[in-house]
């Protein structure tokens, strides 16, 4: 049976997963982050790809907002520490 992890439906880090394996992926940072019921378990793969596309549309968001490129920069790198976990 593969792992799942269960992402958190804010912020796409993880609230759990099967097994206590470090799986490198991003923990939820939300104030309020835990498991509710209705989140969908993806698998590791799925979760990288969740995770990717939540840093995409966090510095879409930090660009509208005109942010200090250095948030930019953050996003970017963890793009490029999950991509390498893939």
């Amino acid at each position: 049976m593969p792992k799942t992890i269960i992402l958190c439906h804010k912020c796409s880090g993880v609230l759990a997963s099967e097994g206590s394996e470090d799986h490198g992926l991003l923990g939820c940072g939300c104030i309020s982050g835990y498991v509710r019921g209705f989140e969908i378990p993806v698998d590791r793969a799925g979760a990288i790809e969740r995770q990717i596309a939540a840093q995409c549309k966090r510095i879409e968001t930090y660009t509208r907002q005109k942010l200090e490129p250095e948030w930019i920069r953050l996003c970017q790198k963890q793009i490029t520490r999950l991509e390498k976990l893939a």
